[in-house]
Parts: C-alpha cells; sequence; structure tokens
C-alpha cells in the first residue's frame, strides 16, 4: 500500500554558457531576491531570458533605484505582452486537426476580432481552457514543431503582465536604461579591466557572421527552469533516473508519465507505487503549472491513490 508523489516543483534554470561567468558575477537563481539587492545600483546588467522572471528582476531593480543599464536577451527578444480589461471570451470552435490549421485560425480569429472592436487576448482567454487538450491531439512530430517554431511566441501572448507593470517596463526602455535583445550568447570571457569585468559575445537574431560585444558588471540568469530532466540536478530524480525507475517525456518535457499520473520506467511500465504531479508532467499536459490546473490534477490523484489503497485493503483482508 506504498506509495511515492514526486512533487519536486520546478527545477534550477540550466546555466548552459553561463557558467562561464566569472565567479561573483552571476545571479544563477533570480527568484531568491535578496541575492538581487547586492548589486550595485550602478552596474551594468545582462539579464538572460525575456519571460515573467526578466520583468520581476527588472521591476526588482527599479524598486531598488537601480541607475545603470540593463539589457535582455533572448533568442527572439520576444516579451511578455500586457493585460487588457475584456469584454468576453471568443466563443469560435478549436477542433482543427492540424497544428498549420491551428495557427492560421489563431491568427485570423485574433485579427477579425481586433477589426470588430475586440482584442485578440479574448481569443487567448478562451483557449485557457482546452490547451492541455489541443496540445494532447497534436501528434509527436506536430508537437516538436509547436516547441521549436511557436512556443516562444504563444508563452509571451498567454503569460501576461499587469498594465502598470508594462507600462514601467516600456518607460525604461524609452529613458534607455532598458534594452530587449534578440539573439544569442555565443561567447563569455572575462574583461582585464576593472568595470564591466565580463565579455558577452553576442550574435543578433538574422545574422550569420555578425557579432556584438556588450560588457556588464553582472550576469542575471533568467531562462526559467530546467525542463530537461536529464539534466535536472535533484539527486532524488537522477538516482531515479539511473536505476530505471523513471524516464523522461519524449520531448523532454519533465518525466513520461500516463494519464493518471502514474510514472513509466524505463521499459515502458506505469508504475503502481510511483506517482507525480506538476511542471515533471509538462509533456503530457504542456500547461500544468497554473494553480487551478495543478489544483485539479491534486484532487484527480488524490481520488487516484485513496481508491487504489482502499482496493488493495480488501485484497489485503480478504486473503
Amino acid at each position: 500500500m506504498n506509495k511515492l508523489v514526486l512533487a519536486t516543483g520546478h527545477a534550477a534554470p540550466a546555466q548552459g554558457l553561463l557558467a562561464a561567468v566569472p565567479a561573483g558575477h552571476l545571479i544563477a537563481e533570480p527568484w531568491n531576491y535578496s541575492i538581487i539587492e547586492w548589486i550595485d545600483h550602478n552596474a551594468s546588467v545582462l539579464i538572460v531570458g525575456t519571460g515573467l522572471t526578466m520583468v520581476d528582476t527588472v521591476i526588482s531593480l527599479a524598486k531598488l533605484q537601480h541607475r545603470g543599464p540593463i539589457v535582455a536577451l533572448s533568442r527572439r527578444g520576444l516579451a511578455p505582452q500586457s493585460h487588457h480589461s475584456l469584454k468576453s471570451d471568443d466563443p469560435a470552435e478549436w477542433q482543427v486537426n492540424r497544428l498549420r490549421l491551428r495557427r492560421r485560425k489563431f491568427c485570423t480569429t485574433g485579427r477579425s476580432r481586433a477589426e470588430s472592436g475586440g482584442d485578440w487576448r479574448e481569443v487567448v482567454n478562451a483557449l485557457r481552457g482546452k490547451t492541455q487538450e489541443l496540445w494532447r491531439s497534436l501528434n509527436h512530430r506536430e508537437q516538436n514543431a509547436f516547441l521549436q517554431h511557436l512556443a516562444p511566441y504563444w508563452e509571451s501572448h498567454r503569460h501576461r503582465i499587469a498594465p502598470e507593470v508594462a507600462g514601467q517596463i516600456q518607460a525604461m526602455i524609452q529613458t534607455g536604461q532598458l534594452r530587449i535583445m534578440a539573439g544569442k550568447i555565443i561567447d563569455i570571457a572575462p574583461n582585464a579591466q576593472p568595470a564591466n569585468p565580463v565579455n558577452i559575445v553576442i550574435r543578433p537574431r538574422g545574422s550569420n557572421d555578425h557579432t556584438l560585444t556588450i560588457r556588464v558588471d553582472v550576469v542575471v540568469n533568467c531562462t526559467g527552469p530546467e525542463t530537461n530532466i536529464a539534466r535536472n540536478q535533484d539527486p532524488l530524480i537522477q538516482s531515479m533516473l539511473r536505476q530505471g525507475l523513471i524516464r523522461p517525456n519524449a520531448h523532454r518535457l519533465g518525466l513520461d508519465v500516463a494519464d493518471d499520473g502514474g510514472l513509466i520506467n524505463a521499459t515502458g511500465n506505469v508504475s503502481d507505487t510511483l506517482c507525480t504531479i506538476g511542471p515533471t508532467t509538462r509533456g503530457r499536459w504542456y500547461e500544468i503549472v497554473a494553480v487551478p490546473d495543478i489544483r485539479r490534477q491534486s484532487h484527480a490523484l488524490a481520488q487516484r491513490l485513496l481508491s487504489s489503497i482502499a482496493r488493495e485493503s480488501r485484497l489485503v483482508a480478504v486473503a
């Protein structure tokens, strides 16, 4: 009757090339806001990642009256969109059977809503309760295409920020203190000069041979949690992987799990005793970080476990 539920939450961000940042100049986990406080008010800062964590970091620096320049960098340079007050959600039917057609329908529906006095956000909101179903209906190839080409655009429109926060970000961009860039880090090296001691070599998006070098004092890793479970540094996860008790999802988005949360081992069998909830199940459900989603998942898993324990107890009693 022993059951184990892995509820490990988010993994730490992957470091990748950022591991080359000289000691004392890298903030590897920006969610510890007390670390942000030690950044010198005049320091030049590079934030790697342009999602919600970047926004949190920039706003935290602003509250601390940071005066130095800030550059936020990601592959596409996409920052979260702003919330607006909406009249309604779009009621359109979304059961179209190809990723390309769904993308087209999303764009045309959003454009149509805007032209008729509505807002594209209504279309995004209408999909909130259907994203898991739509994700599951895609085949492996289409899921992979979505992750490679469309996911960053979806994330920046789906996970939005308050208008007041968006206004602060825009104001910092207009004054020149904040710059959001699209590009890729290709090299990191120490700078011999005491000021701006970290050289970051960037290839701007759309350029094959052009690079630019920026010199900063501090690098903040805002790339978000590491989703590739094979690179998760949790000793328990790594031990279970080595033993074959668990395996990565086909896209390496968390663990391979059954619909009911049961963990699938290295040979493809669903465990009777091991299960998981939350971000580790992202490969099966894609969107599973919002509290309502995890609440429903936890309730369903609790019911399943209670039923299983009751059934096993009856068997033991009969025996």
